[in-house]
């Protein structure tokens, strides 16, 4: 089940409310961003541009970069290094893994 925290507060007489979704404690999440024709991934996340999941604090997810036809894998960036295609996320913190795919 989903969580979310509503808040609203007052500013200049004009009530202005958000709606965010809440994390329950010792989550963190893992954000993914695939740049180019590819897609990533990995335990409980599946990206084709940009996604979210969130884990149990301490969590290490394997992701997995696959190119399209006609692409091919330059890199990760961000909380990932190397040009190899799979990289590991060690979810201490919130983090967020940049996949990269060129043109062949």
């Amino acid at each position: 089940m989903r969580r979310y925290v509503v808040a609203a507060a007052v500013f200049g007489g004009v009530l202005t409310a958000g709606v965010a979704p809440a994390f329950a404690a010792g989550q963190v999440r893992l954000s993914v961003r695939v740049v180019g024709s590819g897609s990533v991934q990995g335990a409980g996340i599946r990206c084709q541009t940009t996604c979210t999941a969130d884990y149990p604090q301490g969590t290490t997810v394997t992701l997995t970069a696959q190119p399209d036809p006609g692409a091919r894998f330059a890199g990760w960036r961000d909380a990932c290094t190397g040009t190899g295609p799979q990289c590991q996320v060690n979810l201490d913190n919130n983090r967020t893994a940049t996949a990269v795919f060129v043109p062949r």
